[in-house]
């Protein structure tokens, strides 16, 4: 498999989608009819969840992956340069990537996700192409 390379970008309309999730999260929480000192504390945490998720969406961790058979090369926002080894085979579908790897110099093994709204259509569907019919 040649060398493919995707570059990952925000997606304000993923994070639009995520946070009125949480919010209809929050709302079913108080709509269950439990004490109301539990459906606070309940709702502050689906929404903090859901805030979290969302700014993923806004600001992410990684802005360029690159992978070559197993070896993977990602590029995180402040511009650093980070390689691991990919884990297994990828989760491909239309909509989404999935990724387990592990960087070199760490123990333990990470995950990327990347959704097609991140990333342009071609780059994202040569990439998916790619890891569907180029890896075992």
């Amino acid at each position: 498999m040649a060398s493919i390379e995707l570059p990952i970008r925000a997606s304000r309309s993923l994070a639009a989608i995520l946070i009125g999730l949480g919010l209809a999260a929050g709302a079913a929480v108080w709509v269950a009819g439990l004490d109301w000192r539990l459906q606070l504390g309940l709702s502050m945490v689906v929404l903090a969840v859901a805030a979290t998720v969302a700014r993923r969406q806004l600001v992410p961790r990684w802005r360029w992956l690159r992978i070559d058979e197993s070896r993977l090369e990602l590029i995180d926002s402040a511009g650093r340069r980070h390689e691991g080894r990919l884990i297994g085979d990828a989760f491909v579908s239309p909509l989404f990537l999935g990724l387990r790897y592990r960087l070199s110099g760490r123990f333990l093994p990470a995950s990327l996700g990347v959704f097609r709204c991140q990333t342009d259509s071609r780059a994202f569907r040569r990439v998916t192409v790619a890891l569907r019919h180029g890896r075992s």
